[in-house]
């Protein structure tokens, strides 16, 4: 132990130097880690000379960007520019003349310090194929393409086949809470050193069996709950909601437990006892390799009664008589099984008390589009048009009219969709106002970052749009999570 810290002591003491000494361009590779990940090294945010950071003039002069490395080692400094050269990451710091070349190999994240810019974030919000989520206004849609016009890349021309889902009114939008976009707000449940769940493309991975639970302030007396999970095997797991205890899933509440393709409601306390309200068999949670669904958990506390929805299809009305338990504003999700679940898209609203099959939802087949109106209300059938603040929907039993003003969400069908290949140099880009955007990356320079997807093509984007630019984001996901677990 003495003899590595020696060693460590005298690399931190010949790197200062190395830095303090230098008046030329530093390439430095950052060799794989092969083992336990050595402390982190900060240095100074840079006081100017030589080339302009990429945002040069934009930061707020209280921080600096960050850059870190595979093995969990950081850098301070300013982002300068990007080319497609081995060593082509151009960083700066005030302890070096000129700057230092990295390559992007062994590279994990860039988060940048705070940048000026104004951002729209009124219009619509676009979900692709690949989970990113771009800000914007419809300008139109047909078969093939979505015209988006953004503050941030300009016009948009974006494949219909790489769209999951479309929110044309994020000003209008009825959601009390959408998410998650983040772990910080949530309250969770590590134990020891072990992280407990991770956030990653607007997603909440478990990676232990414990509780993960938030308050929703808003939380209304008639409210539809809604998510998207994803496992492995077969799902099991256990998600209160109403409770009063994000500690563990007993609390005054309601509690639905799935295993396999079984599943059952209860109505608890915090003493532990639970009462049962009725079971039921959902098929779609039969045991397969990997799967996801969408359930829709809808409460009345006046008529008492809960409605359990998986992939738009009622699988049953349960009573809640003989004293309402759900005393809190809370939801918390609690997987049975170590990793292997994940939880996204949430979305809570108020809820008009009715069953789908009395909002007017037309049955469809099992590959429609699904509307959503600002009334609760849901028609399946096919999107055919966006145009002049009006879109045309294929039902049925008859075309529909419908001012995009009225409708909250429009889900594609799974069936049409297609995703965008993943690129070695692809970067994931998290903007500062919300959503990320990925694209195979080409050039920064001049405070501007330039890419491509399969998804809209060629564009350039302000690097001041963005909070954070991870790299290897491929490879970082099968070391952290096995294999492929976007499903």
């Amino acid at each position: 132990m003495r003899k590595w810290q020696s060693r460590m002591a005298s690399a931190m003491v010949a790197f200062g130097i190395a830095l303090s000494n230098a008046s030329a361009e530093i390439v430095l590779e950052v060799p794989e880690p092969a083992g336990p990940a050595a402390p982190s090294i900060s240095v100074p945010a840079p006081s100017g000379g030589g080339d302009a950071p990429a945002a040069a003039g934009a930061s707020d002069g209280k921080s600096s960007d960050l850059l870190q490395f595979v093995n969990k080692d950081g850098v301070h400094g300013s982002l300068v520019s990007y080319s497609e050269a081995k060593y082509g990451l151009k960083w700066r710091h005030e302890h070096v003349k000129d700057p230092i070349l990295f390559s992007l190999a062994n590279v994990s994240k860039i988060k940048l310090a705070g940048r000026r810019v104004v951002a729209d974030t009124t219009g619509a919000s676009v979900i692709l194929t690949n989970d990113d989520v771009l800000m914007g206004r419809i300008v139109s849609l047909d078969s093939e393409k979505l015209v988006f016009d953004t503050w941030y890349a300009g016009r948009m021309s974006i494949e219909k086949v790489m769209i999951k889902a479309i929110h044309p009114n994020t000003k209008g939008s009825t959601a009390i809470f959408e998410g998650p976009s983040d772990l910080a707000s949530w309250t969770v449940q590590n134990h020891g050193n072990l992280q407990a769940w991770k956030f990653r493309d607007n997603a909440l991975y478990a990676l232990q069996a414990y509780p993960i639970g938030k308050i929703i302030e808003k939380m209304p007396d008639s409210v539809d709950i809604e998510f998207e999970i994803a496992w492995r095997g077969y799902p099991q797991f256990i998600f209160a909601f109403l409770t009063d205890n994000l500690q563990q899933y007993y609390g005054n509440c309601y509690m639905l437990q799935v295993s396999n393709t079984s599943i059952h409601m209860y109505k608890c306390n915090r003493n532990g006892n639970q009462q049962s309200l009725g079971s039921a068999s959902v098929q779609q949670f039969a045991n397969t390799a990997k799967g996801k669904a969408k359930l829709n958990i809808m409460v009345d506390r006046e008529n008492k009664a809960i409605v359990l929805m998986v992939n738009d299809t009622v699988v049953k009305q349960f009573p809640a008589s003989a004293g309402f338990s759900g005393l809190g504003k809370g939801i918390l999700f609690q997987p049975q099984t170590q990793g292997n679940f994940k939880v996204s898209r949430i979305r809570i609203s108020s809820w008009g008390g009715k069953l789908p099959s009395e909002a007017g939802v037309s049955a469809g087949e099992g590959g429609d589009d699904t509307i959503k109106f600002v009334n609760g209300d849901k028609v399946t059938g096919s999107l055919l048009s966006i145009a002049d603040g009006t879109a045309q929907f294929k039902t049925s039993y008859a075309t529909l009219t419908i001012p995009v003003q009225r409708v909250v969400a429009v889900d594609l069908s799974p069936d049409n969709m297609e995703r965008a290949r993943r690129n070695k140099s692809d970067v994931k880009a998290s903007f500062a106002s919300g959503g990320t955007v990925t694209v195979q990356l080409t050039s920064i320079e001049n405070s501007k970052l330039k890419g491509s997807s399969e998804n809209f093509g060629m564009v350039t984007m302000p690097v001041a749009a963005f909070k954070s630019l991870e790299f290897n984001v491929y490879r970082e996901k099968e070391e952290e999570e096995g294999d492929d677990f976007d499903l």
